[in-house]
């Protein structure tokens, strides 16, 4: 897929506020869906009329299967990307899995598994090893120009005057100030994880991410087989009432034969006693 339009707008924003988004979020449920979006936004007063997101990479995008809407929220503006995994069984595999945060909109990117899954008959457990390396990401990429860049840029925009940074700006401190964020919400405590702060029992991790490191997110959760589960509860449910029924057929065979033997009637007893008197 071609890179996104980051146009100038959003290097300057990054040279004067820091005030770039990539906020990743992942909400797993109970019935293994997952919802999956990335936040790509920047300061909406240098950006002005420009979109980050061009007509031909929304398009590209949304044949993927991705969802696109604008974002415009807290003096910020850019787009919001996101999937609905049905089951996660569909992105796990039972071998080792590393999958790259950075690339996630990246078409021709080689991660297609995002868990690595040890099945279990009422309960799977998945373990999640991903990476954000923001020189793979299109931000990163977009804002990190050598110098004949900047020259052409400049001279491509006489309002630009970028000279008046200073030639010795240092631009792995100002991207530090990104607001790079990836959020994990679970319906289980997590097994382990290595996020940045957690909430709610361990069931929302948070990590901080950067622009000037590779970052490592792992976690690892449990989710019960709901369809074995209910299966195993039908075959219980089952079996109890095939032996009810063959405990009422006990009863009913032993009160028949308790009939069939009582002692013959005593009419004729009666009859012979009256004669004798």
């Amino acid at each position: 897929m071609k890179k996104f339009k980051l146009v100038v707008a959003c290097l300057i924003a990054i040279l004067l506020t820091g005030c770039v988004k990539f906020n990743a979020n992942m909400d797993i449920k109970k019935d293994k869906s997952m919802d999956f979006s990335i936040i790509y936004a920047v300061n909406s007063s240098l950006l002005g009329n420009e979109e980050l997101l061009s007509a031909d990479n929304k398009k590209s995008l949304e044949d993927q299967g991705f969802t696109i809407s604008d974002y415009n929220q807290d003096n910020m503006k850019g787009f919001t990307v996101k999937r609905n995994i049905a089951n996660i069984d569909k992105v796990s595999n039972e071998g080792d899995v590393q999958y790259s945060l950075s690339n996630i909109m990246d078409e021709k990117s080689e991660s297609k598994y995002i868990f690595k899954v040890k099945k279990g008959l009422l309960k799977n457990t998945y373990t999640a090893k991903l990476k954000f390396d923001a020189e793979d990401s299109d931000l990163s990429n977009d804002a990190n120009l050598d110098d004949t860049q900047w020259d052409t840029q400049a001279d491509t925009d006489d309002s630009l005057d970028l000279d008046s940074f200073g030639s010795d700006a240092d631009f792995s401190s100002m991207m530090s100030s990104m607001d790079l964020s990836f959020n994990v919400t679970l319906p289980y405590s997590a097994l382990s994880n290595n996020a940045t702060s957690t909430n709610d029992d361990n069931k929302k991790l948070t990590w901080t991410l950067t622009a000037t490191d590779t970052k490592t997110i792992d976690f690892e959760f449990e989710l019960y087989n709901m369809t074995n589960i209910y299966i195993g509860c039908g075959i219980i449910i089952l079996v109890l009432i095939l032996m009810i029924a063959i405990v009422l057929n006990k009863r009913n065979n032993s009160t028949n034969n308790m009939d069939n033997n009582v002692s013959p009637d005593i009419k004729p007893t009666t009859e012979n006693n009256k004669a004798e008197i």
